[in-house]
């Protein structure tokens, strides 16, 4: 049990994307989250982009 929590935490196992469930709806949020996340991640200088991946 330990083990799965730390994947969790880790971000390894994300359930919401492996899920085969996922309602039309749900894969077109996740793709729009995706597309904005990419482009701010582009605006970032080099110390914002450490620390943003710090954050994740």
């Amino acid at each position: 049990m330990e083990s799965i929590i730390k994947e969790l935490w880790h971000g390894n196992i994300i359930p919401q994307e492996d899920s085969r469930t996922n309602s039309k709806e749900m894969k077109e949020l996740l793709g729009y989250m995706a597309r904005h996340h990419e482009d701010l991640e582009k605006s970032f200088t080099d110390e914002q982009k450490e620390i943003f991946e710090n954050y994740m």
